[in-house]
């Protein structure tokens, strides 16, 4: 796509001969998850496009961190179809190639001398990494970088303004503007303000313990500086509700995992559905939510687990009358102040034997609510056990 590039001498000779038609670039900042290309030239035109590429970038991941998927919200330029390129790493930055191409629709776009005129709008998702400043970059220095693509440039159809017999309309000689940019070697346009890229819930669950309680869990990486967490409940179709919040650990060493208990189930409620989502707050006070979880308080199928013997020490036998051999079940016993003791899975058998041999330290004597999940039928069922030593 890329045409050879010119030497600057030969392109400061053909300006000055020919007042050609020269067309600079910026990045900016247009959103939570979002930046715009723009391009700005040095007089008016109207012309069908050929080819523009440009390539973005950001700093390299830390380790434990996933690069982002970018996503075209919207195109500016609508007789060029885009490509991302898949990403690549140098000199401490990954780049995206985009390049845009004529889709053979043959309509104009008109752009206005020395303003923002904008090109594509491209957001960003799927990842744990933290606020980045973004970059649109020129890689001449380096030969085009990995993919011999980084380039500013752009062409249109011939004859449809004051061009090289190429239709080439770049500004060789200051490719970038902006509030912050260099032009040399290696080119750039950066934008002034970070872009928050958005966060990853690697898991949320949501568990019923009883028929006014629910458990949440959660678990996330920190890397993007959260500051809390808001849990938010919604009933009947009714407007989200905050239950409560809760501060960030902000160990970016690790995964961090949360649970919350919901207490606070009226009897009205649990005629409905309950939803849940959770709401993480960035430092920059942008933020996400997670998947919406849900659940019915009003059912119960307690008596369609056995367990035995009850009380017990050191095990208990269990069986769900509708549960099929083979199923996969998920085993969680909550003591009464509804913290998880143990969690397991397992396959339903013709016998189910749970030892308790090894977990003395944790069952002390007292009531335990146990619950068992089947994610075949996506049914749960809820009995007590009693602990007597």
């Amino acid at each position: 796509m890329k045409k050879t590039i010119l030497t600057l001498a030969f392109i400061y000779l053909f300006i000055n001969l020919n007042g050609q038609v020269l067309t600079q670039g910026t990045i900016v900042k247009t959103g939570d998850y979002q930046i715009t290309a723009y391009a700005k030239p040095n007089t008016d035109i109207t012309t069908t496009f050929l080819n523009i590429q440009f390539s973005i970038s950001i700093s390299n991941p830390e380790q434990g961190e996933t690069l982002p998927d970018l996503n075209i919200d919207q195109n500016y330029i609508t007789n060029l179809s885009w490509e991302i390129l898949t990403p690549y790493a140098l000199n401490g930055r990954t780049y995206w190639d985009i390049l845009g191409s004529d889709n053979g629709s043959s309509t104009t776009t008109t752009w206005t001398q020395n303003i923002d005129n904008p090109i594509l709008s491209i957001s960003f998702s799927n990842s744990n990494i933290s606020n980045s400043l973004i970059q649109i970059n020129d890689l001449t220095g380096d030969n085009g970088g990995n993919n011999y693509q980084s380039y500013w440039y752009l062409s249109v159809i011939n004859g449809d303004c004051n061009c090289d017999p190429d239709g080439d309309i770049t500004d060789y000689s200051e490719k970038f503007y902006g509030d912050s940019y260099y032009n040399g070697n290696n080119s750039y346009a950066e934008t002034t303000q970070q872009i928050a890229l958005p966060i990853e819930f690697i898991k949320f669950e949501l568990n019923k313990i009883d028929n006014s309680t629910a458990l949440l869990n959660w678990t996330i990486s920190e890397n993007h500086l959260i500051k809390k967490y808001i849990i938010e409940r919604q009933i009947s179709n009714k407007q989200w509700k905050p239950l409560d919040t809760i501060e960030s650990k902000n160990n970016k060493e690790s995964l961090n995992s949360y649970e919350y208990f919901d207490r606070n189930i009226s009897s009205e409620s649990i005629k409905f559905d309950a939803y849940y989502r959770i709401k993480a707050i960035n430092s920059d006070n942008s933020f996400d939510y997670s998947d919406i979880k849900s659940i019915n308080f009003a059912d119960e199928y307690s008596d369609n687990l056995q367990i035995f013997p009850n009380p017990t020490n050191t095990y208990f036998n269990f069986n769900i009358e509708e549960a099929n051999v083979d199923d996969n079940l998920e085993i969680y016993i909550f003591n009464l102040n509804g913290t998880l003791v143990y969690k397991n899975s397992t396959k339903y058998k013709k016998e189910n034997f749970i030892s308790l041999n090894n977990e003395n330290q944790r069952f002390v004597d007292g009531a335990y609510r146990i619950l068992i999940k089947n994610t075949i039928s996506n049914k749960s069922y809820y009995n007590t056990l009693i602990i007597s030593h």
